[in-house]
């Protein structure tokens, strides 16, 4: 029986590989950001400034703008990090990124310091604000249940982004109310 059970499980291996990115894929380009959308359902109405209100939303979404040329040759690392009114670190995220139209969206890979590989975001071109410019939709910060509700955390946050190699990162505020 335990026999068995180790020729079934070094025959399914192969197919778990088959399913990550090779790390030497995820090579860094140095793009730099040209900015951050933040989003949420019901999407903010106010001018400026998205405000989000905690009673009706679940998340807000992150989502990182770069020049329309660099949808073929994004790749790397990109290091979110979202701010509390009072300016201490609330959430990082690493999101892992390969352009090339490979259509590999949803793929993942092993990053250096995570137990579990990463799901691999795809970039896309995109009209934002009447330009053209790639977008990677980065990740979610979960609102509805969490410590930003519970210990009344609202104000003004922001989030930064900066793409691994890149010697400068962009900025994004929002406000989160009750």
């Amino acid at each position: 029986m335990r026999k068995h059970l180790i020729l079934t499980l070094l025959a399914l291996t192969p197919a778990v590989a088959l399913t990550q990115e090779e790390p030497q894929s995820l090579t860094a380009t140095a793009a730099q950001c040209s900015g951050i959308s933040v989003s949420a359902v019901p999407p903010s109405t106010s001018a400026g400034t998205p405000a989000f209100s905690a009673r009706k939303i679940l998340d807000i979404a992150f989502t990182v703008r770069f020049p329309a040329d660099a949808a073929e040759s994004l790749r790397g690392l990109i290091h979110l990090s979202v701010y509390t009114p009072k300016e201490h670190l609330y959430q990082s995220f690493v999101v892992p990124v390969r352009g090339g139209g490979s259509g590999v969206s949803g793929g993942v890979t092993p990053v250096p310091g995570y137990p579990y590989p990463l799901k691999v975001a795809q970039p896309s071109v995109s009209v934002v604000d009447g330009e053209k410019q790639t977008v990677v939709k980065a990740a979610s910060l979960q609102v509805a249940g969490t410590s930003i509700v519970a210990s009344s955390l609202y104000g003004v946050w922001h989030v930064e982004a900066r793409m691994e190699g890149s010697p400068q990162s962009c900025r994004a505020q929002f406000r989160v109310t009750q």
